[in-house]
């Protein structure tokens, strides 16, 4: 019989140990720059590159498989207020407003900060235009209701944009948004609105 054990000199063992070691640090150093490079530093939400990536991949799967697909951008209203007071307060309601959005969504949504002033960018997979206007009315309620509190309550105004009513490419979808999105604030703010027909 052959004996297949592997008997290492104290300074191979010793040398093995320290190449793990290093594997396991760059592991970790990996994933830590991975988490800054997709992260805003400010919320915790993923980041605008984030956001770009997970627009990709769910448009690209709404048009392999021919289901809608919907897209809120989210504004916070008048959270100027904040940062005319100071920025770490408008720091700190960004962060209330993100975490707000995250509990007014399904678990299959994605949210992410788009930009770098107070826009959200919620991304719905397989929902059509009638179920994202009801999502995009309890996203906004539940937003007011539970940052009321605050020194300076916060609402938003959302622009929604379905595919593919509105469009079957992401700059499309975003343009529909952007002019939902306006249409809210111009007709004065805390609603939500669709693009003009």
């Amino acid at each position: 019989m052959i004996d297949h054990t592997l008997e290492l000199s104290p300074d191979t063992a010793q040398a093995l140990i320290q190449m793990a070691d290093r594997i396991t640090d760059l592991a970790y150093m990996l994933d830590k720059t991975f988490h800054l490079a997709y992260t805003d530093p400010i919320s915790g939400a993923p980041n605008m590159l984030a956001v770009q990536y997970k627009l990709e991949l769910t448009i690209t799967e709404a048009t392999r498989t021919n289901r809608p697909m919907s897209i809120f951008l989210a504004d916070g209203d008048n959270l100027r207020r904040y940062n005319e007071s100071d920025f770490l307060a408008g720091d700190r309601a960004i962060l209330h407003l993100y975490q707000a959005l995250k509990v007014a969504l399904r678990s299959q949504d994605f949210v992410g900060r788009w930009r770098m002033g107070d826009e959200f960018l919620i991304i719905l997979p397989d929902t059509d235009l009638s179920q994202a206007i009801l999502l995009a009315e309890r996203v906004r309620a539940v937003v007011q209701h539970s940052l009321r509190t605050l020194p300076q309550p916060i609402t938003i105004s959302v622009g929604v944009a379905t595919f593919p009513d509105h469009g079957r490419s992401i700059s499309a979808l975003l343009s529909g948004a952007e002019r939902s999105l306006k249409r809210a604030k111009q007709n004065g703010k805390n609603r939500i609105a669709l693009p003009d027909p």
